[in-house]
């Protein structure tokens, strides 16, 4: 059991260097965490399996997760720690579904392949997964610009083999699902590097299900492509392309407009914004 930093980049590579040891990281690390070998690492991924394993079998030279996980089914896109893992979790996917699940239903995962965690549609993908809080809103985004924000009232927690419920009605895709603060910025970029901030307050409050409401109007900046809530000075984002680091782009460089109002250029920042992280 040897006290241990691990490192997790954007693109799936890992490093767990042990402290005491002259290794360095050599990825752009998305996440930190100060841990021990002895502690299970738990992934979650966009095909919406659940994966775990010892911070012991991560070596300290990068390591792709493909290579740690076995059968690693579809892309990473949340990590905890086992004894920081939420009572129950929410998950968001592109169809416009959400399923709350408790982790205690979660239990394996150290298998080939996973376990999975929900019953996905066809060519649907989970795109957030958050802790599950009964006091708070539910905030989803789609791809042709309509926004809905709900309590989760009345979502109780499903088993692994269910599809979860509907949260947004959509024959687009959601592209964005989170769970805002009363700090929170809700921050909208667009396929051709048009962005914008609102207050996600700005949505209001409706019944799960509905069609929501406008938050990107149609234009000449393309589609709704991504989305993050931040109540930081700071995110770090990165662009669409290959090999690509990380930026670090002040939130005020985001335009505040109104929710049904148009975007605007980020300022200092001209290329399309792949992914952001609050």
């Amino acid at each position: 059991d040897v006290p241990t930093t691990l490192y997790l980049d954007a693109a799936g590579w890992m490093q767990a260097i042990g402290h005491g040891s002259k290794a360095k990281p050599k990825i752009v690390p998305l996440h930190t965490f100060d841990t021990s070998t002895a502690t299970t690492l738990v992934a979650i991924t966009d095909s919406g399996h659940l994966f775990r394993t010892l911070v012991a079998n991560i070596g300290e030279k990068p390591t792709a997760a493909a290579s740690v996980l076995p059968g690693l089914a579809g892309e990473p896109i949340r990590w905890w720690l086992e004894s920081d893992l939420p009572s129950d979790l929410l998950l968001v996917m592109s169809d416009g579904q959400v399923k709350r699940i408790a982790t205690a239903d979660c239990e394996g995962g150290d298998r080939k392949g996973g376990i999975s965690i929900v019953k996905l549609g066809a060519e649907a993908r989970v795109v957030a997964v958050e802790p599950f809080d009964d006091d708070a809103h539910i905030v989803l985004a789609t791809s042709d610009g309509q926004g809905i924000r709900f309590t989760p009232e009345g979502l109780r927690p499903m088993g692994r083999t269910a599809a979860g419920v509907r949260g947004i009605r959509t024959e687009a895709s959601v592209v964005f699902g989170g769970i805002p603060t009363v700090d929170d910025w809700l921050l909208l970029a667009t396929t051709k590097g048009m962005a914008k901030r609102i207050d996600p307050g700005e949505l209001p409050e409706q019944g799960r299900g509905g069609k929501g409401v406008r938050v990107m109007p149609a234009g000449k900046w393309g589609p709704l492509h991504v989305g993050a809530l931040t109540s930081r000075s700071e995110v770090i984002v990165y662009e669409t392309g290959d090999g690509t680091e990380p930026t670090s782009v002040s939130v005020l460089a985001f335009p505040q407009t109104a929710r049904d109002a148009k975007p605007g250029k980020v300022r200092g920042h001209s290329a399309v914004i792949d992914r952001i992280i609050g």
